[in-house]
């Protein structure tokens, strides 16, 4: 960790309008904004002088280099009184300062005549920042209580939706004055503010974690569970840095839940920078003692940390899971059927299923199979069963996969359109398995129905749209 910088320099920077982005850098923007604030001088009559400042006060979460800082206003500098719509160049000043309100950093920042409003940017601060440090930015416009009493208006939220700090402000009366600490209040409002600055020493980030919504206990869900980690600190991670896997109770995932099993996985290196997924035993899966209900899957970089960064809070993540009873579940293997066909002509022995079970409960009622044909290639109950088209397909074990034998007298209705259409299979017919997915239980495949049998390629240009077997 480093100590904070605490002498005071004067630098000068010229205007920004808008903070330049800093490779792998840290920035905290907050640019909600529902009101305004008197900020400078007041030359009305009966109100002037007077000398506005602005500030707030800053959560900084990581070790960085503090490089720059910036205030919104809405509009050019001009006189209350007499505005003459021309905009003046001012001096604005900025004081960084630690909580008890000792200035650590002084910056000055020159608008031009032709600034009229947005972000203005104070560069070059160049301090050292500790995670966990509050800084308190305040703010004032050179001149503004003796000669140049010119204003603006400081872009606020009045919610106050800011959770980490507060809008300071301070009624001065002169330079002098807005420099000491005394006087400056807290205010009711947030000021839109842009901090920016560089991380310090390695970072580890979680960039994207995404898990099943369902899952069971004792089933492998690791291929479903996908990680992408970026280092964004300055610093290579030269050792390895684990990744740890867990079921929770709540959203905030700690080494004190449970482990997946088969639930850790190793970073090897990573340079400064980088990103890089890392992939799950797909074996991974919540212990068969974990209870049934709603809970969180999640993940913990650097369970034990080895690695020092600049930040510490951004290594976990979680998503909401529904730990269910084992469920089974019914899938099409292969499903094959003729390229034409003639109503009221057999066909049941040119259709070919297969099955499978792929859930982990057995299946222990009969499977009922539907075979129909269609104007279209999606599969319902409400198309057309194909004449003798109805099986049952016994019992099927978790894991196991049978052929279905359809009837070979099963025919297309006589009355069926002469035309392109599909032939297609509905596995479990009508939804009397609970399964653990429903949506992939049906196949297609082209047929062109005739009045005589024709020769296979010379219906190609269908089947080459279409195929054989395609499963919905």
């Amino acid at each position: 960790m480093r100590t904070a910088i605490c002498f005071l320099s004067v630098l000068f920077c010229t205007a920004l309008s808008v903070p330049a982005a800093l490779a792998g850098g840290y920035e905290i923007l907050y640019d909600t904004r529902s009101g305004s604030g008197w900020y400078g001088g007041d030359d009305r009559a009966g109100i002037s002088p007077r000398d506005i400042g602005g500030g707030q006060s800053v959560l900084v979460e990581a070790d960085i280099v503090l490089n720059s800082f910036s205030f919104f206003f809405a509009t050019r500098f001009d006189f209350a009184e007499n505005p003459d719509n021309a905009g003046h160049e001012v001096t604005l000043t900025l004081n960084v300062r630690n909580q008890s309100g000792t200035t650590l950093r002084t910056v000055d920042l020159t608008l031009p005549n032709t600034y009229s409003g947005g972000w203005a940017t104070w560069t070059g601060i160049d301090l050292a920042v500790d995670a966990g440090t509050t800084l308190i930015f305040t703010s004032y416009l050179n001149g503004a209580y003796d000669t140049l009493q010119v204003y603006n208006s400081h872009a606020s939220d009045t919610a106050s939706g800011y959770a980490n700090g507060t809008r300071y402000t301070k009624s001065g009366t002169g330079d002098a004055d807005m420099e000491q600490w005394s006087g400056w209040n807290p205010h009711s409002w947030d000021a839109m503010f842009w901090l920016q600055g560089t991380t310090v020493g390695p970072d580890l980030e979680i960039v994207s974690f995404t898990a099943p919504a369902t899952a069971e206990p004792e089933a492998g869900i690791g291929g479903q569970i996908m990680l992408r980690v970026r280092n964004a600190g300055s610093t290579d991670i030269t050792t390895p840095v684990s990744a740890g896997f867990y079921v929770s109770s709540d959203a905030t995932i700690t080494t004190s839940d449970q482990l997946l099993l088969g639930g850790r996985e190793s970073i090897a290196s990573l340079v400064a920078g980088a990103e890089v997924d890392v992939p799950l035993f797909t074996g991974a899966r919540i212990p068969a003692s974990w209870p049934l209900g709603d809970a969180f899957l999640g993940v913990v970089l650097d369970e034990s940390n080895l690695v020092a960064e600049s930040n510490e809070t951004n290594n976990t993540a979680s998503s909401a899971v529904l730990v269910s009873a084992p469920q089974p579940d019914l899938e099409i293997v292969s499903f094959s059927a003729p390229n034409n066909a003639v109503p009221g002509t057999a066909i049941g022995g040119q259709i070919l299923l297969r099955i499978r079970n792929r859930g982990t409960q057995d299946i222990t009622e009969s499977i009922g199979v539907g075979f129909y044909v269609s104007t279209d290639d999606v599969i319902t109950t409400a198309d057309q069963l194909l004449v003798g088209g109805r099986e049952g397909a016994g019992t099927l074990a978790a894991g196991a996969e049978v052929d279905v034998e359809l009837f070979a007298g099963a025919s297309i209705p006589a009355d069926f359109p002469l035309e392109p259409a599909f032939l297609g299979v509905i596995v479990d017919e009508f939804d009397n398995i609970d399964e653990s997915d429903e949506g992939n239980n049906t196949a297609v495949s082209a047929v062109n129905v005739v009045a005589v049998p024709v020769p296979s390629e010379s219906w190609g240009t269908l089947k080459s749209m279409y195929g054989s077997g395609r499963t919905q």
